[in-house]
């Protein structure tokens, strides 16, 4: 009987305490890189989306201030194209550069009844209805922005919408500093400006 309780704990084998903790050690390696991995791809996809979304807020401001250069020169009124934006009548000489910084102005604005657009400002946006505008009523979002005018000379207008998602303007807008840019030059159509 000694010799089959013998064979039979001969043939029984585990793991040693060290094999177990070196397997513990490799499984819990993997799963940390697994959800490093996976904390990293989510946080590029949230930053991905965040860039699309101030992109086309970036592209609307220009949009709004074409918008009113459009109109204003459809109303029947080519030497008024800039009318309604800070104008440019202090520019006299192509030498000098007139700038209006941090400008507002929403989609649903409407400036034949506003006045002209409000500058010195940056624009916090909110979320109202499924649109961004600066209604303090919606939803506070992370995006800002802020629109610059330049006049290089009275029938040039350099417009630059630039938007950030990082809860305030940076100094310099990159997507690295989580901001976005777009700029235009719009010009007079017909007439010889304002």
């Amino acid at each position: 009987m000694k010799q089959i309780f013998k064979k039979f704990s001969s043939n029984h084998k585990g793991f040693s305490f060290a094999e177990t903790i070196i397997s513990v050690f490799i499984f819990t390696v993997g799963l940390l890189a697994a959800i490093q991995l996976i904390s990293s791809g989510l946080e590029q996809s949230i930053n991905s989306k965040n860039q699309i979304i101030a992109g086309e807020l970036a592209q609307e401001g220009v949009e709004l201030i074409r918008n009113i250069r459009d109109n204003n020169w459809a109303s029947g009124d080519p030497n008024g194209t800039f009318d309604y934006l800070p104008n440019n009548s202090s520019t006299n000489s192509s030498s000098s550069t007139t700038q209006y910084n941090n400008c507002n102005i929403y989609y649903n604005y409407t400036y034949a009844t506003g006045g002209q657009i409000k500058c010195n400002a940056s624009q916090q946006l909110y979320l109202d209805g499924g649109f961004y505008d600066g209604n303090a009523s919606g939803t506070k979002t992370k995006f800002m922005r802020e629109i610059d005018l330049r006049y290089p000379d009275p029938n040039d207008l350099v417009v630059t919408s630039e938007v950030s998602w990082s809860g305030s303007m940076p100094a310099t807008c990159s997507v690295a500093n989580k901001c976005v840019f777009v700029q235009v030059t719009l010009t007079t159509w017909g007439g010889n400006g304002n």
